[in-house]
Order: C-alpha cells, then sequence, then structure tokens
C-alpha cells in the first residue's frame, strides 16, 4: 500500500492506513476529517468513514499534528472488482478537513487503485 501526490493505491487484502502530518504549529485536534471513494467524480459515493467508527471498523483520527485514515479490509473487499477481475478496479478518492468552526477544506484528492490482493 503507497499514498504520494499520484492517488493511492490499496489491496483488498490488507487494512489501508493513510497518514497525513502537518507541521506542529497546525492544531488538528481542531479538525475532523473524511474519506470518500466513489466510481468517479460526482458519482454516488461507494465507501466513506469518518470520525466515528463504521460498523467494519474503519475511521479518521485527527490528533496533534496529524490526520490518519484507517480502512478495514471488510470494508475494501465491498468497493468492486477491475473489469475484468484480474485488472486492478480505479475509482477516485476524496480527503476533507473539517475545523470546529464548520470551514471545510478537500486536503486530497486523487485516484484510488484497488488491486484485488492474494
Amino acid at each position: 500500500m503507497s499514498c504520494d501526490c499520484e492517488g493511492i493505491e490499496a489491496v483488498k487484502t490488507e487494512t489501508f492506513v493513510l497518514t497525513y502530518v502537518f507541521p506542529d504549529d497546525i492544531d488538528m485536534d481542531q479538525y475532523s476529517s473524511q474519506i470518500r471513494i466513489a466510481e468517479s467524480e460526482g458519482a454516488t459515493v461507494l465507501f466513506q468513514a469518518g470520525p466515528f467508527s463504521g460498523p467494519n471498523g474503519s475511521v479518521t483520527q485527527t490528533s496533534g499534528s496529524m490526520s490518519m485514515i484507517t480502512i478495514q479490509k471488510a470494508d475494501l473487499i465491498t468497493l468492486p472488482n477491475g473489469d475484468p477481475v484480474s485488472e486492478p478496479w480505479v475509482g477516485v478518492f476524496e480527503v476533507d478537513l473539517t475545523h470546529v468552526s464548520g470551514n471545510v477544506t478537500r486536503l486530497d484528492y486523487g485516484p484510488f487503485v484497488l488491486e484485488k490482493g492474494v
């Protein structure tokens, strides 16, 4: 699994963890984060996680100078397979930060490449 400016790669058979680290002078305790994954931009959201853990335990956490997103493999399995199945599925993800004041900022956006795994 990896994350870079080109997007995110994940494997269906492994829990995925994404961490953003900010300068020490940014107090992430004032923010919450959310991730959404869809087939394409503007399409129906297939998966989302926020600061409250979902039924499979996927959750986002912000504290100190970092924000961490954990997507449990049970949630990755629910995302579509590639076509043909042997190919990766490619969707899009968006990560937003919400300040306690209600101001929402897009933190990251790009392709979400999901390999079937082994």
